[in-house]
C-alpha cells in the first residue's frame, strides 16, 4: 500500500470519532459534531477538510480508529477528558506514532504525529457540537446491514458453485473464497460415480497446466475418495454398464483390448450393426486416451474428440479408417 493510501486512511480515520468505552448498541442518542482535519508533512501543509459526525451524548472523551487494514490502535489510555493512543501501520509502508484528544464541552482538538522512513506526518483536527439531535448508531447499523448483506450474497455464491460442482479452488486451497465447511460438503456430493471422477481429473489437469499446487490431495481427504480408486472402478465396470464414452475416454488398457477385439478389421455394415459401433467409433474417432490406464495413473486424453458436426455414419467411416492405421488391418 502506497503512502498516499495510508495518509489517506488515516484522514479518513480521523472523521470516525467513536466512544473508546460504550458498547454497540440498536440506537442511541447522539448530537452532531462538525470536525475539521489538516495535515502538514516535509513542509507542506494540506488545507483543512471538514466533514460531520454523530457522536454519542453520553460519551465523554473521543479519538479516531484507524480504519486501514494494516494499521492498528493499541495502549489506549484515558484521563479525565483526554485520550492517548499509539498508532502501527505494517505493509511496505510501515509507520508508527502517537495521538492524543481532548474532548472540553462542545469542542474538541487533537492531534496524531505518525513517523515513516519518508519522514514525520502530523495531523491535527478541531471539531464543535452543533447540537444537531442524531442517532449515534446509525451509521454502524447501516455498516452491519452492507456486511449481512455481502455475507448472504456470497452464500449464496458459495451454495450455487458447490452444487453445480465448480471450481474447487473456491472451496479447498488456503485463498478458497468459501471457506465454510457446508460447502465442503456440498461439493463433495458432486464426487461420485463418471462425473466426479471427470471433475475431479479436470481439477487435477487444470492445476499442472496452472503449474499451481494440486488440490486433488485436500479434496481427497475432505470427500473420503481416492481418484485413483474411482478410476479403477469405473473401467472395471464400464463395459458392462455399456458406458462406451468413458472407456473409449478414460480407461486406455481396457479400451484397447476392447478395440482389438470388437473393432479391428470389421466391415462399414458389421460395425453399424455392432453392439460396440459407439464404442469403436469413440475409440477410433480420437476420444481414446493416449497414455497409461486412468485406473493407474489418472490420465487424460490428450486427442480431439470428433467435430460435433460429424454425423453417426461419418464417425463411423472415419473410425475404420482410423483402426486400419492403428490395428494394421
Amino acid at each position: 500500500m502506497s503512502q498516499f493510501k495510508i495518509i489517506v486512511a488515516l484522514l479518513i480515520s480521523a472523521t470516525a470519532i467513536t466512544s473508546v468505552s460504550v458498547q454497540a448498541q440498536q440506537s442511541e442518542p447522539g448530537e452532531e459534531w462538525r470536525i475539521t482535519m489538516a495535515m502538514q508533512m516535509a513542509g507542506m501543509s494540506m488545507p483543512g477538510q471538514s466533514n460531520t459526525q454523530c457522536i454519542a451524548k453520553s460519551q465523554k472523551t473521543v479519538a479516531p480508529e484507524a480504519m486501514d487494514k494494516n494499521c492498528q490502535q493499541s495502549d489506549v489510555r484515558v484521563s479525565g477528558n483526554t485520550v492517548s493512543m499509539k498508532f502501527n501501520c505494517q505493509g511496505r509502508d510501515a509507520m508508527e506514532g502517537t495521538g492524543t484528544f481532548t474532548t472540553s464541552g462542545k469542542s474538541m482538538n487533537g492531534k496524531m504525529t505518525m513517523v515513516s522512513r519518508d519522514g514525520e506526518m502530523v495531523m491535527s483536527y478541531s471539531g464543535v457540537n452543533t447540537g444537531k439531535p442524531c442517532d449515534a448508531k446509525a451509521l454502524e447499523r447501516k455498516a452491519n446491514q452492507a456486511i449481512a448483506a455481502g455475507a448472504a450474497t456470497t452464500d449464496k455464491m458459495c451454495t450455487e458453485t458447490a452444487t453445480k460442482g465448480g471450481q474447487a479452488s473456491m472451496f479447498f486451497g488456503k485463498d478458497a473464497a468459501c471457506k465454510d465447511p457446508k460447502f465442503r460438503t456440498l461439493y463433495c456430493a458432486n464426487v461420485k460415480g463418471e462425473s466426479g471422477f471427470i471433475m475431479l481429473r479436470n481439477e487435477d489437469e487444470m492445476s499442472k497446466a496452472a503449474k499451481v499446487s494440486a488440490t486433488i490431495p485436500e479434496i481427497e481427504r475432505a470427500c473420503g475418495v481416492s481418484m485413483t480408486k474411482m478410476g479403477s472402478e469405473l473401467c472395471g465396470s464400464a463395459e458392462q454398464r455399456k458406458s462406451w464414452k468413458f472407456l473409449a475416454q478414460h480407461c486406455d488398457v481396457q479400451a484397447k483390448v476392447l478395440a482389438a477385439k470388437q473393432c479391428a478389421g470389421r466391415s462399414y455394415t458389421a460395425l453399424t450393426n455392432s453392439p460396440f459401433k459407439d464404442f469403436c467409433s469413440a475409440y477410433a474417432g480420437g476420444e481414446a486416451s493416449s497414455g497409461d490406464d486412468v485406473s493407474k495413473s489418472g490420465g487424460q486424453s490428450d486427442k480431439a474428440a470428433p467435430a460435433p458436426e460429424d454425423k453417426p455414419k461419418d464417425r463411423i467411416k472415419k473410425g475404420l479408417k482410423s483402426l486400419k492405421g492403428v490395428f494394421g488391418g
